[in-house]
């Protein structure tokens, strides 16, 4: 494989979608198979690159050098990479080669950051860490959704559920009421560090460990009703025991969905993702709005989105989703 030239092509594509530029350093470098190297994946994070191996081939100290060189001409200062073969939850081996390779590149002289550092992405600072393996802190993948929100939601009460490091939050905060839930207390607090980075005030309440579920039903227990409200739930988790039940999109979705709707205040609307590859967009799409409108029979679908110009495909994309109003 020829990661100079098709990384050169990749750098290029993205250079025509002006990017980096001087409100976004981090974005998708080079999304695999749709830019010509299946099973690798590079994220710019500023001067540092995150590569995500997915494919035992890439798990081979030989490409560590050419990676290198190739990155290095393109003035990336240091990388980390990262073994994912099959999903967050990776085996041993995984990470023994993990290890090895990253001691590779530190003896190229390319060691990535320790502790975090702060990416830009359209103006807004983040808090990221490539040693976090898949989970650095931010799915670059929901820019162009984020910023559309934005602008389009201004003085609602809105709740962002799985809510990661608060990546919707610090878009949303700055023009509504914003409460950011997830079962994770790191998370959440690298989320409290990105308000902060963005001059935004972390208000009680506005951050709750809470699982997602159990957020929906109190807020109908209390009878609280949201003007927006943010699904981006992962495809599967194994949940925590006594903090969180076992999740999974294809079995827990519609559960999910209907309680989101449930308390979703006239004139709402309700977005809903999922990166589950096995799913198609039509499906997908068909099953969250039938399971909206069996919570309440107003509920339309409103628009989906296209992938951004640094996630190429070469098959069907793998974020889904839609945005559902009611009147």
């Amino acid at each position: 494989m020829d990661i100079v030239t098709s990384l050169r092509e990749a750098a290029r594509r993205r250079q025509l979608a002006d990017l980096p530029n001087a409100s976004t350093t981090v974005y998708r470098l080079l999304s695999g198979a749709g830019d010509g190297l299946p099973g690798l994946y590079i994220e710019a994070l500023g001067s540092t690159a995150f590569v995500r191996l997915r494919s035992p081939e890439w798990m081979q100290l030989k490409w560590v050098s050419p990676l290198a060189e190739a990155l290095r001409d393109h003035g990336f200062q240091s990388m980390y990479l990262s073994c994912d073969e099959i999903e967050k939850h990776r085996p041993r081996q995984a990470l023994d080669n993990e290890t090895d390779l990253n001691a590779a590149v530190a003896a190229l002289g390319m060691e990535a950051p320790q502790g975090r550092f702060t990416v830009l992405e359209q103006g807004r600072q983040f808090s990221v860490c490539v040693r976090d393996g898949y989970s650095w802190g931010l799915f670059t993948d929901m820019r162009t959704i984020r910023s559309d929100l934005a602008a389009r939601w201004r003085k609602r009460r809105i709740l962002n559920l799985f809510a990661y490091t608060c990546g919707f939050g610090v878009y949303l905060a700055r023009h509504n009421q914003v409460t950011n839930v997830d079962v994770s207390r790191k998370y959440l607090g690298i989320g409290a560090d990105n308000y902060e980075l963005n001059q935004l005030t972390v208000e009680p309440g506005c951050i709750v460990v809470n699982d997602a579920f159990s957020e929906l039903s109190r807020a109908r227990r209390q009878a609280r009703m949201y003007d927006a409200i943010v699904l981006d739930p992962p495809a599967f988790s194994r949940g925590k025991a006594g903090r969180s039940r076992r999740f999974s999109v294809r079995d827990d979705l519609p559960e999910l969905v209907r309680n989101a709707a449930a308390v979703l205040a006239p004139g709402g609307e309700l977005f809903v993702s999922t990166n589950l590859e096995a799913l198609s967009a039509e499906r997908f799409q068909a099953i969250v709005l039938k399971a909206a409108r069996e919570a309440r029979d107003d509920i339309r679908f409103l628009r989906s989105w296209r992938p951004q110009p640094d996630f190429p495909c070469a098959g069907p994309y793998h974020l889904k989703t839609a945005l559902l109003g009611n009147s």
